[in-house]
């Protein structure tokens, strides 16, 4: 999937997302919802579209991803600590 010839022409192209991409739009819509739980997507540096996919750290006190740790603890965990 090559948006308007510009990802072709990336030199971090390596970085880009995962290769296993569904054809089709609904298949791939499903694929970014799963890939959303898990994963954070970033914008490349050399050329500008949003196509890294960065893993969400796991906490280690309740076992669900976090996307800002400081957030997680806050919402989740600030009960406990009392």
């Amino acid at each position: 999937m090559d948006w308007l010839g510009v990802e072709a022409s990336c030199p971090n192209r390596g970085n880009h997302y995962q290769p296993g991409i569904p054809d089709g739009y609904l298949a791939r819509q499903a694929w970014f919802r799963e890939m959303a739980k898990i994963h954070t997507q970033t914008k490349c540096t050399a050329c500008g579209l949003f196509v890294i996919w960065v893993p969400k750290a796991k906490c280690e006190t309740c076992g669900k991803f976090m996307k800002n740790a400081a957030l997680h603890q806050r919402r989740y965990h600030q009960k406990e600590s009392k």
